[in-house]
């Protein structure tokens, strides 16, 4: 793993077993492979902690990280993952994305820095795929 352009992808989860698995699978099939995602579980009661240990095994870029302090929500999650994080940049993704890259988009590497990410981000949760770009260094 290359820590100088290394992305932390910070993903707070509460019970999304039914969407987590595309999700990080949506990460996994990326062409940038300098990526570590930090899947946030925030008291979950489905199996969302189990189904990502299990993916997790297939791939140590992948860390599950439990909130032990007793706060629940998203905010405190990404917070809790971002302090865990070991990257250059920081992106962050919900449980029930998927990250699918337009035929050109990648992440695009210059002299030693990460200067543009194009992607569509889809969501499970009945809103239209969109496009974004955005400028990370």
């Amino acid at each position: 793993m290359n820590y100088e352009n290394l992305i932390s992808i910070v993903m707070p989860v509460f019970n999304a077993q039914a969407y987590l698995e595309e999700a990080l699978e949506s990460v996994r099939r990326q062409t940038w492979t300098d990526w570590e995602l930090l899947v946030v579980d925030d008291h979950s009661t489905d199996g969302s902690a189990g189904l990502v240990s299990e993916i997790c095994r297939k791939d140590a870029r992948i860390r599950l990280l439990s909130q032990t302090d007793g706060v629940k929500g998203a905010a405190n999650a990404r917070n809790f993952g971002t302090a865990h994080a070991n990257g250059r940049y920081l992106a962050f993704m919900d449980a029930d994305d998927i990250w699918r890259w337009t035929a050109g988009g990648k992440w695009f590497c210059g002299r030693r820095s990460l200067v543009f990410c194009l992607m569509n981000l889809e969501t499970k949760r009945s809103e239209p795929a969109k496009s974004c770009g955005f400028p990370i260094s």
